[in-house]
């Protein structure tokens, strides 16, 4: 029996996506250790779940913080950089998400609410911000606390 070839595109059923997913994710993640062991690559890996889980696998258990006793200085600072610089990504990315989400939720209010989009501001709508979103206090502060 052979397999048939997908074509590769969003799989429109939600469980069979999810399903999908942790396959195909443990998969990657064997690939990854194989890859690191049998090449002696130092490999991270960082998966995003649809619903923002996170999965992440390191070959070196310094990417996690241990095993970091025996290190040298210069070690110990070329892995901080590597960090940073990762975060750095991550962070910019995480800045990205913030904002479409931002804006999608500004256009969904003008939308419910009939309004041209330009003319709608954010905070004069907060009676329609969901719950979920008014635990946040987005003010700015200046001075001591």
């Amino acid at each position: 029996m052979t397999r048939k070839k997908i074509e590769i595109k969003k799989i429109d059923n939600i469980s069979a996506r999810q399903v999908t997913f942790s396959k195909r994710r443990r998969g990657l993640f064997k690939k990854t250790r194989e890859l690191a062991t049998l090449c002696d690559a130092e490999i991270g890996l960082i998966v995003f779940s649809s619903t923002g889980k996170l999965y992440d696998y390191a070959s070196s258990r310094q990417l996690n913080g241990e095993a970091l006793q025996d290190s040298t200085v210069q070690e110990l600072q070329k892995l901080e950089e590597l960090l940073e610089r990762g975060m750095m990504r991550v962070s910019k990315e995480k800045d990205k998400a913030i904002v479409n989400e931002a804006f999608e939720f500004k256009r969904k209010v003008t939308h419910e609410q009939g309004q041209s989009f330009d003319s709608v501001n954010l905070s004069s709508s907060s009676s329609n911000i969901p719950q979920q979103f008014n635990d946040f206090d987005t003010s700015l502060k200046l001075g001591f606390p």
